[in-house]
């Protein structure tokens, strides 16, 4: 097995994350499939390698726009109905044009100031996916700029209404993920 240095991409999923720790993360992509449509746009906030873009994409046509950081971790190529963006999350206003979905999974822990993030959510028509590991106040993750609780997630989306909520149990750390599907009122 190859193990990364302690640096902020030890968080990525890529090709040296071992397949038993993809499986939760692609499993947040498998659950937001089930929320979208043939044709339908997605925003994925922080998309990472790209990964989730051919996961969301077996459910049928859709219109992909990746934003990340640092395009040069992609390991997907794009198309004519999947791009990608270098954009910082901290101030980017989010995309010009109208979108359906958003998908921001383990990303908003990560910013010192989610509200950029979090407004241009606003705009989706019809639902946001957001996912936060769920942690207790003495949990510390040096990558991270905040510990999430249920309710602060519920607070920060608090102009969208909650749709459904789910929660993946990790019996390794004691942490689970919260994962949030909010829609328009």
């Amino acid at each position: 097995m190859m193990y990364r240095p302690a640096d902020e991409n030890y968080e990525r999923v890529d090709a040296l994350t071992p397949p038993v720790d993809r499986l939760p993360h692609r499993a947040r992509y498998h659950i937001a499939s089930g929320f979208l449509v043939p044709g339908d746009t997605v925003v994925d906030a922080a998309c990472g390698t790209g990964y989730g873009a051919l996961i969301m994409e077996a459910r049928g046509p859709i219109d992909y726009l990746g934003v990340e950081r640092d395009l040069s971790v992609l390991e997907v190529r794009p198309t004519p109905s999947r791009r990608f963006e270098a954009v910082d999350l901290e101030i980017w206003g989010g995309p010009p044009t109208p979108f359906d979905v958003a998908v921001i999974f383990e990303t908003t822990e990560h910013l010192e100031n989610p509200t950029a993030l979090r407004d241009w959510t606003y705009r989706a028509r019809r639902f946001v996916l957001v996912s936060v590991p769920i942690a207790d106040v003495g949990n510390f993750n040096p990558f991270h700029r905040h510990n999430y609780r249920p309710a602060d997630i519920l607070g920060l989306w608090q102009n969208l209404k909650r749709y459904a909520y789910f929660e993946q149990p990790n019996e390794i750390t004691g942490m689970g993920t919260g994962i949030w599907v909010f829609e328009q009122w």
